[in-house]
């Protein structure tokens, strides 16, 4: 799997970073004033408002994950032809079963996002249908976890593998592919079985999904494409 080396920094005049099929961010910001600066530029008055309702814990990973999900519909809007949009106009709502949303001016946008966030850093994916994403750190999480959410077959897919990175890369193959759907994981990880993997590429549920390596992170981004 690849790992890029590098860090995960703030590039040009936006946070996020765009790397091929997937954008990433660290959280820039050194202090809760300096967030809600930052965040002056990105969100609405509505959007400042549930970032100022999350938790604590949560609330710069949920409050990056949505700037770097505006950055990644903005340059995929521009892509296609639309005007140079400001960020607060684009919003990025939560439908009734959980799912992202792109907004612009009222309208839903003709894409689908996800976006995920793990500790300081958070990942975005749009497409046209069908984006799934997940981000996860490397890390022991233990054999009953493994068994629960991995078949035999999937653990005896990753011999000759590191074990945490293995357990941890296929668990967010599994998430970024449930995402895609539009179903979440609802409890039951094996329902997805990862069957074949080819260096950075495992084929899961009908989808592609790539997963790379930043430090100890895994980012795994579902395209929509069939299984071979």
């Amino acid at each position: 799997m690849t790992d890029p080396s590098v860090g995960v920094e703030a590039a040009g005049a936006g946070v996020a970073q765009h790397r091929g099929d997937h954008w990433i961010a660290r959280v820039p910001w050194t202090s809760a004033a300096a967030r809600d600066r930052l965040l002056g530029g990105y969100l609405d008055d509505d959007e400042a408002a549930w970032v100022a309702a999350l938790a604590p814990a949560s609330r710069d990973g949920r409050a990056l994950g949505r700037i770097v999900a505006k950055e990644a519909a903005r340059h995929w809007l521009a892509d296609r032809g639309e005007r140079p949009l400001a960020l607060r106009a684009i919003r990025i709502v939560s439908l009734p079963d959980g799912r992202p949303q792109v907004t612009v001016a009222g309208r839903v946008a003709p894409m689908s996002v996800s976006l995920a966030h793990c500790g300081r850093v958070a990942v975005a994916a749009v497409a046209t249908a069908a984006a799934g994403i997940d981000v996860e750190a490397i890390e022991p999480r233990g054999s009953v976890f493994a068994r629960l959410a991995l078949t035999g077959d999937e653990l005896r897919l990753g011999r000759g593998n590191d074990h945490d990175e293995w357990v941890t890369r296929l668990w967010t193959v599994k998430e970024a592919v449930a995402k895609a759907a539009g179903t979440g994981l609802r409890g039951r990880p094996k329902d997805i079985v990862v069957h074949r993997v080819e260096g950075d590429l495992a084929w899961a549920g009908g989808r592609v999904v790539r997963s790379v390596r930043y430090g100890r992170l895994v980012v795994s981004t579902a395209v929509p494409r069939p299984d071979r």
